[in-house]
């Protein structure tokens, strides 16, 4: 599901667009960083050590490694918190930017999509004031959009969102659109080395979604 929190569009004119993750998103760091792509970090929690994922493959390799056999530890993951996602756009994107599109992961799987939901109506009532110190004139307009799928499918999205908005300059209505009807199609599938983390941390959680046969 798309949240549009504007129906307008900006007046013709340069709009600068950015495009907004979580760290769950598989794609390249070489991708993220050509195409100026931002992240929501994604928190990972082993036992008492704190990982901050931001899809840095060196890091996150050394931290796994680390943790790899330790499979007595709790292992949890903390997504950013609305207020957390609120103050990254106030304090940075609502400046860079006119208009940004924020992809996420399935709502089924994470809270992220309702966390960026609800900072939504909160960055659009206090946008114009951050822009007007800037000496910033005109509005800012921000979609967040339900992947429905996880880590590689949702980089299949993204990169059809960029490629549509630098190859065909889509509108933000029709690109929101575009995108929605594209996750109907992408199902993206995991097959995990040891089921043991996905079996426990889906046991603690009281999930139903977690079996031998499916996740």
């Amino acid at each position: 599901m798309a949240v549009n929190v504007s129906s307008e569009e900006p007046e013709e004119k340069t709009v600068r667009t950015g495009v907004v993750i979580d760290s769950a998103c598989d794609l390249p760091q070489s991708y993220i960083q050509s195409h100026g792509i931002h992240i929501m970090p994604i928190n990972l929690h082993f036992g008492y050590d704190i990982f901050k994922d931001v899809r840095d493959p060196e890091a996150t390799q050394a931290f796994y490694r680390k943790y790899l056999a330790e499979k007595t530890l709790d292992a949890e993951t903390a997504p950013f918190s609305a207020e957390q996602i609120r103050a990254m756009f106030l304090d940075e994107l609502v400046l860079k930017y006119d208009r940004v599109l924020v992809v996420t992961i399935a709502q089924t799987r994470s809270p992220i999509f309702a966390n960026a939901t609800e900072a939504s109506f909160n960055i659009l009532k206090q946008y114009r004031e951050r822009r007007q110190k800037a000496g910033m004139s005109g509005s800012f307009y921000l979609n967040v959009l339900d992947s429905k799928t996880l880590f590689a499918g949702q980089g299949v999205l993204v990169h059809e969102a960029i490629r549509l908005l630098e190859e065909q300059n889509f509108s933000f209505g029709a690109l929101r659109n575009a995108i929605e009807q594209l996750s109907q199609q992408v199902h993206a599938y995991l097959v995990p080395e040891d089921l043991f983390y996905l079996r426990y941390r889906g046991s603690k959680k009281g999930e139903k979604t977690v079996g031998l046969f499916g996740y």
